[in-house]
């Protein structure tokens, strides 16, 4: 079990180095980027449902593609461990399912946070799930440490789970 002090110094390593990379990639520069593809698939007669899954910071952008004045929605959204997802401003108009996954001591997005975004959905008709995976922390689903046997049970597990939402909800 980490110490205080570590903890403090994971999240501010964290926090170091996604704060510079978010001012370099900010909503007004890459929203047109991840709408214009989303308009590509959509233009494209072969493709039908669409889905979009994206981790940390693009856990917030799949987020905002299911909300309701979105001008390019996607059909299903899997969200793990976003980063800067505002609660519950960002979530509130969300119309189409999600799927949000979370590690539980994510030091972004928390069990915490997690509870709250739970809250905000449960009284919307939207399909939602929120899936908080004991012991994780940020990043779990993507960079865990392969050498644990349990971070590498979360990261099969969070995939699974991203598998079937987007096999019941892209039928």
């Amino acid at each position: 079990m980490k110490s205080i002090i570590e903890k403090g110094t994971d999240k501010a390593e964290a926090f170091a180095t996604y704060g510079p990379w978010t001012t370099r990639h900010p909503d007004n520069v890459t929203q047109p980027l991840i709408l214009a593809a989303v308009k590509a698939l959509r233009d494209d007669p072969s493709i039908g449902k669409i889905g979009a899954v994206g981790f940390c910071w693009g856990g917030r952008q799949v987020a905002l593609l299911g909300d309701e004045s979105c001008t390019q929605k996607v059909d299903a959204i899997v969200s793990c461990h976003p980063a800067g997802l505002a609660i519950p401003s960002e979530v509130e108009n969300i119309v189409k399912p999600i799927s949000i996954q979370v590690g539980e001591i994510d030091s972004f997005f928390d069990k915490d946070q997690a509870e709250k975004v739970r809250q905000v959905l449960m009284d919307k008709k939207t399909p939602y799930e929120v899936v908080v995976y004991n012991h994780m922390i940020h990043g779990f689903a993507v960079r865990g440490d392969l050498s644990k046997k349990e971070q590498v049970d979360a990261k099969e597990r969070c995939l699974s789970q991203t598998i079937n939402w987007f096999n019941v909800h892209l039928a």
